[in-house]
């Protein structure tokens, strides 16, 4: 029996509790954090616009040809310019022989000799611009005059934050492993707070960006080193529900940043309540444990032991006396410096040692590509999880696509509504299994904009994302179910579970006692141990 297994085995019996709460809490705000992505609807929402030259006056007069199939010099001059605004969202003809002339049929401008509201932009297609703050009062748009020869500038403020978090995927995982769960908590806090205020403070375009890339990554390392952190430390029979129910924060705070947004309608006052969960995690760290799975494996057996202990007498779980002799062989495996000579000479040198290491982190990353199963597996997850972003951010952020009268009640419902999916989907999952959840949300989700896109007009980024759904569908049923089964902890188990994944028809249902030690426990571990002397 692993040593995993038994961790497992011992978090059954000390159970959730008090002990997990403030895991539980840091997870929370940690999946509030990705509200940063969710709030680029807002923050970079574009401004309706007019454009005019620096020689434009306040009040013109037009000249408009009164009969335009006679060539006469009949004409009619319009002195009396109406004063209500006229936003056109459209650049200058610059390709025009006049430069002091704006063509404009019965369109007028202010009248005021002096308008606070008309902007330089340095746009030699838009030179004077003036937006209309009716809806919000500012945002990267308006702020940098992200307009004609700079809008393709405009999504790179999203795009930024999401090329931080691939970035930060790749580093997070060793750093992770490298420092502990703990601790990458508080690294990315301690980075990502200096960072996110400074894309509400910093006066440059270029700046924010640079800085929106280092969000990204911080928050990739404080979300999954929660996570990680979370699962590691729950029972394993609570996991599914868990990690389920870990999603409904995320829902619950597009409400909220939905409200603030509709009271606060600049984009820096909004950026700095995105700051908010970014600040209250900080406090949690000094309330968190480590994984006791992160200690075992690092040679910090002892540590992993009294944490365990630790647990369960703060949930007032006794451990049965039967994991005596695991807890007691935990102990002993703390990495303890060699003291006899003979122990000193048998070490090898730093770079001996590293690489020796490399070389069989190397092989082991061979074995899984030489399973067909587990690569099956490593090249389908990613790609459902592709095709899931693209169905979702398509949606959530083009809440001023969708609607543009009121895009902070569409983020506000579609929050809520991602809650209420989130608590559907924990008796439907341990009914269904979750191969039929995924498959059946991507095929309706592409069913859905389909028939939104036959209201209106047949656009490709709805072919984009109906399409991303259907073959979200598809690819799923490669996947194994892994409702209501424990984690394989070998390639062989992989493999096993792959050649029965399609001639298993037992049905889901709730466990009947919810709870119950894990069924490899107490009896099962002296089993276990029996067996494994017999063997030895």
């Amino acid at each position: 029996m692993s040593g995993d297994d038994c961790i497992d085995e011992v978090l059954s019996v000390v159970g959730c509790g008090w002990w997990l709460s403030p895991i539980f809490m840091a997870t929370a705000i940690a999946n509030a954090i990705t509200i940063q992505r969710a709030a680029t609807t807002f923050i970079t929402a574009p401004l309706p616009f007019r454009c005019s030259s620096p020689d434009d006056l306040p009040r013109l007069a037009y000249t408009v040809l009164a009969d335009s199939t006679n060539n006469t010099s009949n004409s009619t001059t319009i002195t009396e310019v109406d004063s209500t605004p006229w936003y056109n969202s459209k650049c200058l003809d610059t390709t025009s022989s006049s430069t002091h002339t704006l063509t404009v049929d019965f369109i007028s401008l202010s009248s005021s000799s002096v308008d606070p509201g008309r902007h330089s932009t340095g746009l030699l297609s838009c030179p004077v611009i003036e937006y209309d703050r009716s809806l919000f009062i500012s945002s990267i748009f308006s702020e940098f005059h992200l307009v004609c020869e700079r809008t393709s500038l405009r999504p790179l403020y999203q795009q930024m934050l999401a090329m931080g978090g691939i970035l930060g995927s790749w580093i997070v995982g060793p750093l992770a492993d490298l420092l502990g769960r703990k601790r990458g908590i508080l690294v990315g806090g301690l980075l990502g707070l200096p960072a996110c205020l400074g894309v509400a403070l910093a006066p440059w375009y270029p700046v924010v960006m640079l800085l929106r890339l280092v969000v990204g990554g911080c928050n990739r390392m404080i979300i999954i080193s929660c996570t990680v952190l979370l699962m590691e430390t729950t029972p394993p029979k609570y996991r599914s529900v868990v990690g389920i129910f870990m999603g409904i924060p995320y829902g619950l705070s597009l409400v909220v940043f939905a409200i603030s947004g509709y009271f606060v309608r600049e984009w820096r006052y909004l950026q700095l309540i995105c700051v908010l969960p970014v600040c209250l995690i900080l406090p949690f760290y000094l309330t968190l444990n480590e994984s006791p799975r992160w200690l075992a494996q690092h040679g910090r057996g002892k540590e992993a032991a009294e944490l365990l202990v630790r647990a369960s007498e703060y949930n007032r779980s006794p451990i049965p006396g039967t994991f005596k002799p695991f807890l007691d062989k935990l102990r002993k495996q703390s990495q303890e410096p060699p003291t006899s000579p003979q122990e000193v000479q048998g070490q090898q040198s730093p770079k001996e040692a590293a690489s020796k290491r490399l070389v069989e982190k190397m092989k082991a990353m061979c074995q899984y590509f030489r399973s067909p199963a587990m690569l099956v597996i490593m090249l389908v997850t990613p790609l459902m999880w592709f095709l899931v972003n693209i169905i979702f951010f398509a949606i959530t952020l083009n809440a001023n696509n969708f609607t543009s009268t009121s895009p902070f009640f569409y983020v506000g419902l579609l929050g809520a509504l991602q809650a209420i999916a989130y608590l559907a989907t924990i008796p439907a999952n341990h009914k269904l299994g979750r191969r039929k959840i995924i498959g059946g949300g991507g095929f309706l989700s592409a069913v859905f904009i389909l028939l939104d896109m036959a209201q209106k007009v047949w656009w490709s980024p709805g072919v984009t994302i109906a399409g991303s759904g259907f073959l979200l569908s598809l690819v799923v049923s490669l996947l194994p179910e892994t409702n209501l089964k424990p984690m394989p902890e070998s390639l062989q188990d992989v493999e096993d579970r792959i050649k029965t994944n399609n001639s298993s028809t037992t049905p889901h249902s709730f466990p009947k006692n919810l709870h119950s030690t894990s069924p490899s426990t107490k009896e099962q571990l002296a089993e276990r141990e029996s067996s494994k002397e017999q063997l030895a």
